[in-house]
């Protein structure tokens, strides 16, 4: 292989590496922060339910209807720390 081609070869395994590292630090920013589509501020891993809004937030910014307890301590904020009786 010749000099031209040695440095040309060099220099397409340069783009190639900055391609590969852009497209990671992208896809960190994107695990990162919340989704433009309006889900809710955290990562795109964990669901998490708001038990005052009776709401769980599923990563993908989905909202379900959710209720916590039983009987008189249903949807309760104040009863939260009470754990399951048999």
């Amino acid at each position: 292989m010749g000099q031209r081609a040695a440095a040309q070869f060099a220099i397409g395994i340069r783009i190639r590496r900055r391609q590969r590292d852009r497209q990671r630090r992208r896809q960190r920013r994107e695990r990162a922060e919340p989704d433009a589509r309006g889900s809710p501020p955290y990562d795109r891993q964990t669901a998490v339910y708001d038990i005052s809004a009776k709401t769980v937030y599923l990563p993908d910014g989905t909202k379900l209807e959710a209720h916590s307890g039983l009987g008189d301590k249903m949807d309760d904020v104040r009863s939260a720390q009470v754990r399951m009786r048999a």
